[in-house]
């Protein structure tokens, strides 16, 4: 009998705690779950990817004419919208679940014993309202308790997540200045220097204008609140944000005169060619001549060559067909040049090319050599000379004459071009002249080889040589003057049109014997490539 009230007892005692203690106890912990999966779910919907960016409200769209046309990056504010968006969504979410009948509405049924909208519960009567009061007490701590506790957990989750998301932002901007100094400090350890090779603009280039192949332009491609490795165009196209990741790649313009600037500009060290010589010199062929024998040279083994603009690529094209042909190139008509752009060689040694190929009337006056402002960027000088212009090629004899005229021979003395070309070189390079090479080029050695009484030089390879030669004929106050003004200065003989003959392939370093009837294509290329090789 004492067992038998015992158990009955523990029944008794059992379900008293079930019904008033354990069922609140568990509406608690299951409301709690709801809550806690109710920020879950709203911070899914917010997080996870969206397929349609533009027609999601949360997201602002760049429009045209408001800076960058390009979105801001996640950790850039975005991240900050979604967990405001995340959390206020859970509150709402939370409080309807609070307010529905199933919660609020279950809990004032039992606390009050009346029935309420919503539920299927009548009234409750007589014994059973204090039972139903008691319960909905302790359902009404258990859900409040559930309320607290899931509150408590949210913040820990947001703190966390809050936490993590500081930790990657910190982590992008620490990558973008690494991204951003390690650019700049490849630029100055390889000396590379941006320039416009426009006319009337000719400056320097901090960053060109870039744009995504629908026609945006970006201003402010780098590593910033737009994308640390690359951003993202509002049409949707990806665009590195540093010169590492192949930005060069992406057309560019220059931001003062908003024009074209060569592909590829960044890449590699830029040198500056200015070719100087009088009217009918023979500076457009020469130019012709000497990137037609870069482009034989690969084959050997030599550097490539690769065109920056499609308007250097066609000038070429037509200056060189006219060449092989035997006709003179199309003369220069303008003053201040448009760089004729080329990039040669491999690796570390590979170089973008600004050749500069003004008319020769430029150098007759000196108002006008002051126009030229790519002078203060020569990273060396093509002096070109044309033999048939000195005095000494007046007096020779009537059976040159023919030769002389097929020769186009320059008015222009050399050495009065070089006058009036020194003062400004002088103040442009300042400090630099002494370090400045000067390839001097004898043009024209095909007609001078014809003729009976124009002497030539031993060895038109050998810088001594051609010297030597250009002394005997008029020039020595020219040669002295360069050996004055400039520490490296070596000569050539070389002619434009018999480079352009096809040869047997010589290497560079073969002498060249006068009286074979042609100047090897090596004498042509040797003076820029002796330029490339002293920047």
């Amino acid at each position: 009998m004492p067992v038998i009230l015992s158990v009955i007892g523990a029944v008794i005692v059992y379900s008293l705690l079930t019904v008033f203690v354990f069922l609140p106890a568990a509406v608690g912990a299951v409301l709690a779950v709801v809550l806690i999966g109710t920020y879950l779910r709203a911070a899914q919907q917010v997080l996870a990817p969206r397929p349609a960016p533009a027609d999601d409200p949360l997201i602002r769209v760049p429009q045209i004419g408001d800076g960058e046309p390009a979105y801001r990056s996640y950790y850039a504010g975005q991240v900050l919208t979604d967990m405001r968006s995340a959390v206020r969504q859970s509150r709402v979410d939370a409080a309807r679940i609070i307010g529905s009948p199933a919660v609020r509405g279950t809990c004032i049924w039992l606390l009050t014993a009346r029935r309420q909208p919503g539920l299927p519960f009548r009234d409750i009567r007589g014994w059973r309202v204090l039972a139903g009061f008691v319960i909905g007490l302790a359902t009404t701590l258990a859900a409040t308790a559930a309320a607290l506790f899931a509150l408590v957990a949210i913040t820990a989750i947001v703190i966390v997540h809050a936490a993590l998301l500081a930790l990657i932002a910190a982590v992008l901007v620490a990558a973008g200045i690494v991204l951003y100094g390690a650019e700049a400090a490849r630029l100055a350890v390889r000396k590379i220097r941006m320039k416009c090779p426009h006319p009337d603009c000719y400056r320097h280039i901090a960053l060109p204008f870039y744009k995504c192949p629908e026609g945006h332009e970006h201003r402010r491609l780098r590593p910033g609140v737009y994308g640390v490795f690359w951003r993202v165009c509002r049409c949707d196209h990806r665009l590195p944000t540093a010169l590492m990741l192949k930005r060069h790649e992406v057309e560019a313009s220059c931001p003062r005169c908003e024009r074209l600037v060569p592909r590829g500009l960044g890449s590699a060290r830029l040198v500056h060619f200015p070719l100087i010589g009088g009217t009918s010199a023979g500076k457009s062929s020469l130019l012709t001549a000497m990137v037609a024998g870069l482009e034989s040279m690969p084959q050997d083994g030599g550097p490539t060559v690769e065109f920056a603009s499609e308007a250097s690529l066609q000038e070429y094209e037509s200056a060189k067909q006219l060449l092989v042909s035997g006709q003179w190139p199309s003369k220069t008509s303008v003053d201040v040049p448009e760089a004729f752009m080329f990039y040669t060689g491999q690796g570390r040694r590979r170089r973008l090319v600004y050749l500069y190929d003004p008319r020769g009337e430029v150098f007759r006056q000196a108002d006008s050599v002051r126009r030229q402002q790519y002078l203060e960027s020569a990273s060396g000088i093509i002096f070109v000379v044309d033999p048939f212009s000195v005095v000494a090629a007046r007096d020779l004899p009537t059976a040159d004459e023919q030769v002389i005229r097929d020769a186009r021979p320059s008015a222009e003395d050399p050495q009065a071009t070089y006058a009036r070309t020194a003062g400004e070189l002088g103040v442009r390079l300042g400090r630099r002249q002494a370090r400045t090479p000067v390839a001097v080029v004898a043009t024209k050695m095909d007609a001078v080889l014809q003729t009976q009484g124009m002497p030539h030089p031993a060895r038109p390879d050998t810088t001594e040589s051609v010297e030597t030669w250009l002394n005997d004929i008029g020039l020595r106050n020219l040669t002295a003057s360069l050996t004055h003004d400039f520490g490296a200065v070596r000569y050539w003989a070389a002619s434009a049109f018999t480079s352009a003959e096809p040869q047997a392939d010589v290497n560079p370093g073969a002498s060249i014997e006068p009286g074979t009837g042609a100047v090897d294509r090596c004498a042509v290329t040797a003076p820029i490539m002796w330029l490339l090789s002293q920047t």
